[in-house]
């Protein structure tokens, strides 16, 4: 397609005064100033409008320990913000699971029954390893001042750690009622705040 003549000297004029806008860019720093940007400067500089005039400010170049800076910052903000979007995710799925008190009640007793039936278990676990130990003693009695049979020894160790053992698990069980407890109510505080917020 070919220009007429006024169109041509449009075009060139258009051209002519894109390119000295481009040509006209002039950038400063401490004192100097040149057409580029400074590579090396280690201020923030400034570009400036023809007349003279700042137009914008040019951040200086991070160094490296300032880049890590930076990015160590960003990735600690992107943690607390997953964090948040988790915590928000729990308290709303344990606003889901407890819509009321009647319910988180109902889920604390039967956490608690479970460990409540464990330690009776234990206690009548333990009764029976009593009422197992006393024929084993009476018959050591028999045998006093006399060295007790292999046969006596090991029944008598073997319910020693039978009893040992049932203890450990009650007190286990115990502690576990404990934590079943004070998870309940930390539950409960947390749920009163959301019920108090609303939908």
């Amino acid at each position: 397609m070919k220009l007429g003549p006024c169109r041509f000297l449009v075009a060139a004029a258009a051209i002519a005064v894109l390119a000295t806008a481009q040509a006209q860019r002039i950038f400063s720093c401490g004192g100097k100033k040149s057409d580029r940007p400074f590579v090396d400067c280690p201020d923030d500089q400034k570009e400036l409008n023809p007349d003279g005039s700042p137009k914008r400010i040019v951040p200086r170049p991070l160094t490296e320990a300032e880049k890590e800076i930076v990015e160590t910052k960003k990735r600690e903000a992107e943690a607390l913000e997953s964090e948040r979007r988790r915590n928000e995710r729990a308290d709303r799925d344990l606003r889901n699971r407890f819509p009321d008190e009647a319910k988180h009640n109902a889920a604390r007793k039967e956490a608690l029954d479970a460990a409540r039936t464990a330690i009776r278990s234990a206690d009548l676990r333990l009764e029976r390893l009593v009422v197992e130990r006393k024929p084993l003693l009476d018959e050591a009695e028999f045998y006093q001042g006399k060295p007790l049979p292999e046969k006596l020894i090991r029944a008598i160790d073997g319910n020693d750690a039978l009893i040992a053992g049932t203890k450990a698990s009650r007190q286990r069980q115990q502690e576990e009622l404990q934590r079943i407890s004070a998870r309940y109510d930390e539950e409960l505080a947390k749920l009163k705040k959301l019920w108090r917020a609303g939908p």
